[in-house]
């Protein structure tokens, strides 16, 4: 037997270990309609056997939705450190009582480490337990750069938008180039094989997925960069440095990411501050007590301040 039918039939046969059928299951467990929906889904649709922070909210999509969010449309993530993605799911006013998704990454930039899924919705007052937790299958096929998180829960399921299935962490192993940084949730059509998709309550396990998005994540080398204060504050200054500081923030998020402190007897136009940033576009702030903040924005891996 395969792989993919040995578990097929685990996820079966721990459900019919209770309920000796599809339709006792119906009968006995009333609203917990969830086995029944997860065997009719894995019987008429080939289950996929995969081997093994900030975030911004995404705007609500109006159909049925799976979707990836991380801290801006443009993350930017050291090489050899971890990066998160929140998978998120909008139903539009269905119920949902199976959430299947398959999440696709090159293999050559990311590295899949693990799915936390403590926080997911579906994993709160879940009545559908397997293996003593609640409800879910997560499985990594790294060799093809794909990750399956499948989690269910009773009648009524999930209705809402912008609900949180879990966090994703990769490892970023390369400096990204054209689509190289794309991390995205599989989806072609309707009851696709093998891909991704969203089960109503409905008794008839009808996969109403109708969108799906990824998220951009770019890899950078790590630059060092010499900020110059003569060229923040744009003129001379021959006071004394007393108690200012550079903050470095991620330009398109407004969010501070370092800063250092500057405590010096130098005059201005011979101080400046060091620091070793990916690769990226970054605003640089001087704040000197008595001094309004002078700011200037730079592409690390360009600019001309070095």
């Amino acid at each position: 037997m395969s792989i993919k039918k040995r578990n097929h039939s685990l996820v079966v046969s721990s459900l019919r270990k209770e309920i000796p059928s599809h339709h006792g299951i119906a009968t006995i467990l009333g609203f917990f309609l969830v086995a029944l929906l997860l065997v009719s889904f894995f019987s008429n649709r080939p289950f996929s056997y995969l081997n093994k922070s900030f975030f911004t909210p995404a705007k609500s999509l109006v159909v049925p939705s799976l979707y990836l969010v991380n801290s801006s449309t443009t993350q930017i993530c050291r090489r050899g450190d971890n990066v998160d993605v929140l998978l998120m799911m909008d139903t539009n006013n269905e119920n949902v009582v199976v959430a299947d998704a398959v999440v696709e990454y090159p293999t050559s930039t990311f590295r899949f480490i693990r799915a936390n899924t403590t926080d997911s919705v579906f994993s709160f007052n879940n009545a559908c337990q397997y293996h003593g937790k609640p409800c879910q299958i997560i499985n990594d096929d790294s060799s093809n750069g794909e990750v399956e998180i499948v989690q269910a829960r009773p009648t009524p399921g999930i209705n809402g938008n912008n609900q949180s299935l879990g966090i994703l962490t990769f490892q970023c192993l390369k400096k990204t180039s054209g689509q190289q940084g794309n991390i995205r949730v599989k989806f072609t059509q309707l009851d696709a094989d093998n891909d991704s998709s969203l089960i109503k309550d409905d008794s008839a396990g009808t996969d109403i997925l109708a969108n799906a998005t990824g998220a951009k994540v770019l890899v950078g080398e790590d630059k060092p960069i010499r900020i110059k204060i003569l060229g923040l504050e744009g003129k001379k200054h021959k006071t004394k440095i007393i108690n200012a500081k550079v903050e470095v923030y991620q330009s398109s998020e407004n969010k501070k990411l370092n800063e250092e402190n500057i405590e010096t007897d130098q005059n201005w136009e011979k101080s400046n501050v060091n620091f070793v940033l990916p690769e990226g576009n970054y605003q640089f702030r001087v704040i000197v007590p008595g001094y309004l903040p002078r700011k200037i924005t730079l592409d690390v891996s360009t600019n001309s301040m070095l």
